[in-house]
């Protein structure tokens, strides 16, 4: 099937991209500066943008300093930094603190950050590159732990009065440098790690960066701000795409497992807008036209244990026409070996039984122009042992309510 990536991750190719066509059945590409060589199943290459939120959240009486807020999107592309584009891809992959679950936070040890830190944002670069910040403030992290981490790194000169130290510097290959740096600021640690492309321009690249996330961790602590906003701007989208995290909620968390969730989650955006031909490919679906869609995902879980977390995960599948979720239902049910609920819901639902891109036990469901799957995890259910009915079961009036929340 043409363009179809709902089942498996797409990566940049040396494929040309589609042209601009007269068929109306086709998708345009919209050019974006500095993409070349997209792979036809890329119809937007840069559709992301951020937009500032000016209230700042708090935990434990101290206001958060976003990870993600330290290196925008626009100060990536501004050091000539471009996303790697995928419509599925985790190349924009953040864990935020978003006022909603009231359980624990892992706080590491008194050595040591958090196997998972609950405020982090990741891009992954072209080509094969990545950019990732993690803030550690005292009402969440071990203080100790702020101190002991960066010990072994060697001192930097401070850049706007905030302190730096650098770790080791590792060669990934002969393509690429490894980087690791720790800047504190009062109450406030930030990890800051870059593989970056070897050549004339890395060492520039290093320090800007360096310098924006320095500059940005001062401004922001003197005028907290809140986490950015993540959207969608592509003319392709006609419809505006689902927010997961604003469908499934903390109370679905604690109404399904019985606790409540961290006061974080992880959130995942394509990077792309991704185009779609679901006639092709042996499908037998006599509709030839082309769809734009994006992808996103929200994970909420339990805090205290970053290892051994109860996780509720909704990834969901923006179309622009239902004509486009109900085809991709279709060919989900085929592929995953889709068994219907024993009581049916509203919403065009299917319980996965054949691992295929989801595990099985994971629930899909179809309203209007969306696809949604719902999957958990619970570490007193081992994956080997999990009834795939069952647990989709378990899910079926959390779906119920969550799909009642997608609109448009």
């Amino acid at each position: 099937m043409k363009g179809y990536t709902g089942w498996r991750l797409v990566a940049p190719s040396t494929t040309k991209s589609q042209e601009a066509s007269t068929d109306d059945t086709k998708l345009r590409t919209v050019p974006r500066k500095g993409y070349r060589d997209i792979s036809d199943g890329i119809a937007d290459p840069a559709p992301l943008v951020e937009r500032a939120s000016p209230v700042p959240l708090r935990y434990g009486g101290t206001p958060v300093i976003p990870a993600c807020a330290l290196l925008t999107l626009a100060e990536l592309k501004n050091h000539g930094l471009l996303l790697i584009p995928n419509p599925l891809g985790a190349a924009y992959h953040r864990s935020v603190f978003d006022g909603q679950g009231r359980g624990d936070v892992d706080k590491g040890s008194q050595l040591f950050f958090p196997v998972t830190p609950p405020n982090s944002c990741r891009y992954l670069i072209e080509p094969k590159g990545h950019v990732e910040i993690e803030v550690f403030q005292e009402a969440y992290t071990t203080p100790s732990a702020m101190v002991y981490e960066f010990k072994r790194y060697r001192t930097r000169p401070a850049i706007a009065d905030v302190s730096v130290r650098q770790g080791n510097t590792y060669g990934m290959d002969e393509a690429t440098v490894y980087l690791r740096y720790g800047l504190r600021l009062g109450k406030t640690a930030a990890r800051l790690t870059m593989m970056l492309p070897r050549g004339a321009d890395a060492s520039r690249l290093e320090q800007a960066v360096l310098t924006t996330v320095a500059r940005n961790l001062r401004r922001v602590s003197l005028s907290p701000t809140g986490t950015p906003a993540v959207i969608y701007d592509s003319p392709l989208l006609t419809s505006e795409p689902a927010s997961p995290c604003a469908a499934l909620r903390a109370e679905d968390f604690h109404t399904h497992f019985g606790q409540p969730p961290a006061p974080f989650v992880e959130e995942i955006f394509g990077s792309a807008v991704g185009r779609t031909d679901f006639s092709s490919g042996g499908t037998g679906i006599a509709d030839p036209m082309e769809y734009a869609y994006t992808y996103t995902e929200c994970k909420r879980f339990s805090g205290e244990d970053a290892v051994d977390r109860h996780t509720l995960t909704m990834a969901i599948t923006s179309y622009t026409a239902d004509a486009a979720a109900d085809h991709a239902m279709a060919i989900g049910r085929r592929a995953e070996a889709g068994k219907p609920l024993k009581a049916a819901l509203a919403a065009n639902a299917y319980c996965v039984t054949r691992k295929y891109a989801r595990p099985a036990g994971a629930l899909v469901i179809r309203q209007g122009r969306f696809v949604a799957i719902f999957s958990m995890t619970d570490p007193e259910l081992p994956a080997a042992s999990v009834n795939a009915g069952e647990q989709c079961e378990s899910m079926r009036d959390l779906a119920k309510r969550v799909a009642g929340r997608l609109k448009g």
